[in-house]
């Protein structure tokens, strides 16, 4: 062989070589596609949306890296785990590693494209964080799904870039194109059901939307692709996802998920929470699902809201494959890695639902809202600014009371103290925060007042219940927490809360319950008017609801009470 020959072998070897790693690379890149919404309103140039002949599709997602084994990560790993008492031989160990495993990737760059289109119409009765859930069913019907593609023309598709991981945007389709494929989609199935002599409708499917041809009011989903926007690649796997046609007018439910429709038991305090998170198996709140469900068969939409971030994708994903909520869209956090999580949550607990359920509103200008959440955390602030700024366009507010069972017996004590109490899950996840090395930073304080928060945290947290359970006679602490502790939960809470009327209308400013406004530096614990825990809540519920008609916000425990409501059973008629 000539030199010439050797030299060009080798370069051809060489060529493969990183044409190989760019591949094994690309074998470790991930996209998600998130369940979302289309609309037939558009902004104009004056920021007022306007109907259109379009459907104005919502395309969320993450783009990321498969996480990696670092010892940061193993650390992590190992820490957790010798808190919450498991083993490497436990079968939750595996569970905690899978359900942490997306807090380590990292987020893609603007530098990758990825190119996402509506490809069809699909059907399921089943929420699904991930992909088209039919797709999982494994129908005898399977073999139909190929004769219901559309031609490459008519489906529509938009190029877009992550920014750190999260890339969004919109595409349109045309409302005839749509309209084509739903009644093509239906002659298909009409045409083959009828040559087999009623075969499909035996294995329960009866059209592309699980629905007779006459129910006008099942919600018709689309189907979305997206891939990697590398041409001619093998390996740019597509990943997939839905998006609910909404119309204009209707009803649409957005509904928070821990501890409103999902068991976290917050309250409880972060070990619980961390278990229930990452360790147990995850527990519907009795009844929840079934009743989304008849409010989504009366054509309700259903907006899944939280403040958890994707990362815990494998958790909510193992929940609602497990429990039969309807589909509907999801929204949630994003966060930057598991430490920055910590105080990101604790700088802006209520950011993203502000943004996500005032963009749900402004997407459908013509429809009524009904708001779903619970008491743990801000859902009664955040539902209370909501309908002082669309007064016409919020139905209802329910919120789960998941507070009055833990606060009920807790002695009087000073009026902060109390108050921030109500907001509980936010009080146990801040005492957790101030006793972390961020938060030990964040507070500056001095060594000695360190030490004394970490125990006194630590003594209210494990201790203290269970001495009162042992010993009846012992009366209860009035404050675990040091003065300088306890002066800044109530300050970090009393500006979150405050600075609730910034995004509301002048003349509907929310109101601090009487005394909790006074700094607790300025008056002695002995002068000051005790109160306790239960009393602070309600008095807290009663200044939400003020300039809010009756019947419109409600506390409730069983699902039973959002049924029979007479406001909910007239505008659905059922």
């Amino acid at each position: 062989m000539s030199a010439d020959k050797i030299d060009t072998a080798k370069a051809e070897l060489n060529e493969a070589k990183e044409e190989l790693n760019d591949l094994n690379e690309e074998r470790e890149q991930h996209c998600l596609l998130f369940p979302t919404y289309a609309t037939k309103h558009r902004l104009d140039e004056s920021n007022v949306p306007k109907q259109t002949d379009e459907w104005n599709v919502r395309i969320r997602g993450w783009a990321f890296s498969a996480p990696k084994t670092s010892r940061t990560r193993d650390l992590f790993i190992g820490l957790a785990s010798r808190i919450a008492g498991v083993k490497q031989s436990d079968a939750s160990y595996e569970l905690l590693k899978d359900r942490t495993n997306l807090f380590w990737a990292s987020n893609m760059d603007s530098k990758t494209e990825f190119v996402v289109k509506v490809i069809g119409t699909t059907e399921t009765e089943k929420m699904a964080i991930e992909g088209d859930p039919k797709d999982d069913e494994k129908k005898p019907g399977e073999k139909l799904k190929e004769r219901l593609d559309h031609p490459e023309h008519e489906k529509s598709s938009t190029i877009l870039k992550p920014q750190t991981g999260n890339f969004n945007g919109t595409l349109s389709i045309k409302q005839a194109i749509v309209s084509k494929w739903i009644d093509k989609d239906k002659t298909i199935v009409g045409a083959v059901s009828d040559a087999v002599g009623g075969l499909l409708n035996q294995v329960g499917i009866h059209d592309v939307f699980g629905k007779k041809s006459n129910d006008t009011g099942a919600i018709k989903l689309l189907k979305i692709e997206a891939r990697r926007h590398i041409k001619d690649s093998p390996l740019a796997i597509p990943t997939y996802s839905i998006v609910n046609l909404l119309e204009p007018e209707g009803y649409s439910v957005i509904s928070d998920i821990d501890d409103t429709i999902k068991q976290t038991n917050i309250l409880d305090g972060a070990r619980t929470v961390f278990s229930n998170t990452f360790l147990n198996d995850c527990k519907e709140v009795s009844g929840m699902a079934n009743l989304y469900h008849k409010w989504y068969q009366n054509g309700v939409a259903i907006h899944y809201v939280s403040n958890s971030p994707w990362q815990l994708f494998p958790m909510l994903r193992t929940f609602f494959d497990t429990y039969n909520f309807p589909p509907g869209s999801a929204h949630l956090k994003f966060y930057d890695g598991v430490f920055k999580s910590a105080r990101e949550q604790k700088l802006h607990p209520m950011e993203s639902k502000f943004v996500y359920i005032r963009e749900l509103l402004r997407d459908f200008p013509e429809r009524k809202f009904i708001l779903v959440g619970d008491t743990g955390e801000y859902d009664p602030e955040i539902y209370s600014t909501i309908y002082r700024e669309n007064p016409t366009r919020i139905l209802r507010i329910f919120v789960r009371d998941v507070t009055t069972e833990h606060v009920k017996d807790e002695p009087a004590q000073s009026p902060h103290h109390s108050y921030a109490q109500t907001f509980t899950s936010t009080y146990q996840y801040l005492k957790t925060y101030y006793k972390s090395p961020e938060g030990k930073e964040d507070q500056k304080l001095d060594e000695t007042v360190e030490q004394n928060a970490e125990q006194s945290v630590e003594q209210n947290v494990e201790q203290n219940v269970q001495g009162q359970e042992n010993n009846p006679q012992k009366p209860k602490r009035h404050n675990s927490l040091s003065a300088s502790l306890m002066n800044r939960l109530h300050e970090d809470m009393s500006s979150i809360y405050s600075s609730l009327h910034s995004s509301s209308k002048p003349d509907s400013k929310h109101e601090l319950p009487a005394g909790v406004s006074v700094n607790p530096q300025d008056q002695p614990v002995d002068q000051q008017n005790l109160v306790t825990p239960l009393e602070m809540f309600h008095e807290r519920l009663n200044n939400l609801k003020k300039g809010i008609p009756d019947g419109i916000f409600s506390t409730f425990t069983d699902p039973s009470e959002l049924e029979n409501d007479p406001i909910i059973k007239n505008a659905l008629k059922y």
